[in-house]
């Protein structure tokens, strides 16, 4: 089959040999099979790298976005503001139509890309001078939440000394907070404010935003510790997702898809893929879809109807038991 023959690097992607095969997250993998499909696929196309003048461009972009961004701060009243509004729209609009075409990330099959594929707009402001500048608007296939840094007691020493204390279960996560608190980070360490009167390092924070919407949204609950062990914290995720109630959509007036239209906020959940295991680069798989109005379980070659929806399974297991890796959400338009 395609799937089976050799990748690029000479690998297969679907290797049916037991003593040739290799663990892999289910992010890893999600990942490997959309660059390989993309890469097969009648309509691949290849994208352009930057053309001369484009750094400049950009950043002249940068700098007319930073000062739009603060004659919209400053605007006294609404039409003064809505007029700054709509030039900083029109600005983002070319940056980020700039990025996405030079991009090398993105997806070389249009018809894939219409399925999985958005863009994300990220900028950076120093708390100390109120500097605004667009940092990157990168296509985007699978948003990463992470949960909390491994606790003291992921230590061997501690976990022996857990057999004989009897400790709280952890706290459920939600996927909400986690996709928020992901969206906002502070800078890089040791970023350094661009502007020349300020530079003061440790000031500047980072926020991210949906520019163009997804068709599917996934989103890869990254639980791997440092030291390979997993995080068996269980997410609260729900059937319906609304980001533009989270504050995570970044739009001209009004939300948009890949292709510019028009589109919806919320999100259906279609798909949960589950791990089962007592390290994250080990352990079983299976996935929870909803089809035909109820949800069935597909878990190797056997598919079988649910006995619970996967938000359920989530809550009702302990930390060591199954907890969901990638969350499947289709958009609901009209």
């Amino acid at each position: 089959s395609e799937l089976s023959a050799p990748a690029a690097g000479g690998k297969k992607l679907v290797q049916w040999e037991a003593r040739d095969q290799r663990q892999q997250d289910s992010h890893e993998f999600l990942s490997q099979l959309l660059s390989n499909l993309g890469s097969r696929l009648p309509d691949c196309e290849r994208h352009s790298p930057h053309a001369p003048g484009d750094g400049t461009r950009l950043a002249a972009l940068e700098k007319e976005l930073n000062e739009a961004y603060h004659m919209t701060v400053a605007a006294k009243n609404r039409d003064a503001r809505e007029m700054a509004r709509q030039n900083a729209f029109n600005i983002l609009f070319e940056y980020s139509v700039m990025q996405w075409a030079a991009s090398a990330t993105r997806m070389q099959s249009p018809s894939l890309s219409s399925i999985f594929e958005g863009q994300r707009l990220t900028y950076i402001r120093c708390e100390e001078c109120n500097r605004y500048a667009a940092s990157e608007a990168e296509p985007f296939t699978i948003e990463e939440v992470k949960l909390g840094a491994p606790a003291q007691d992921s230590t061997w020493l501690a976990q022996i000394g857990s057999l004989f204390v009897d400790s709280p279960p952890p706290k459920a996560a939600s996927l909400r907070e986690l996709l928020r608190s992901n969206s906002k980070r502070t800078a890089p360490e040791g970023y350094k404010c661009p502007n020349p009167r300020c530079k003061c390092v440790g000031k500047s924070s980072r926020t991210m935003r949906f520019l163009r919407l997804p068709a599917t949204l996934v989103v890869h609950v990254n639980r791997a510790y440092p030291d390979g062990s997993r995080c068996g914290v269980a997410v609260e995720f729900e059937q319906v997702l609304d980001i533009a109630d989270l504050g995570l959509v970044a739009d001209f007036g009004r939300p948009v898809d890949r292709d510019w239209e028009p589109c919806g906020t919320l999100y259906q959940l279609v798909s949960a893929v589950f791990h089962h295991g007592s390290t994250a680069r080990s352990g079983h798989y299976f996935a929870y879809t909803f089809f035909g109005g109820s949800w069935v379980c597909v878990n190797d070659n056997l598919v079988a109807a649910a006995q619970m929806t996967p938000m359920e399974l989530e809550a009702s297991e302990s930390a060591s038991g199954p907890r969901v890796a990638l969350l499947f959400y289709q958009r609901m338009d009209d």
